[in-house]
């Protein structure tokens, strides 16, 4: 095996030992969460007023919000 491969070798490794425990570790604090808005546009008790999507520790959290109680 020549130098230059096992220099690149060595190097890949050692990206990978760096990186991999990141990911292993990292938790959902990274995750995304938003909400979207809708206007007041259909009368009656039904008409959403937003949706959200969030995470929690054991899973994904989707609310939605309408006008009326």
């Amino acid at each position: 095996m020549s130098r230059g491969r096992r220099s690149k070798i060595q190097i890949a490794l050692a990206v990978i030992a760096i990186v991999l425990p990141v990911l292993l570790t990292s938790s959902g604090a990274a995750a995304h969460s938003f909400t979207r808005n809708d206007g007041n546009d259909s009368p009656g008790r039904l008409d959403i007023r937003s949706a959200s999507v969030g995470h929690k520790n054991n899973g994904v959290v989707h609310t939605v919000r309408t006008y009326e109680g």
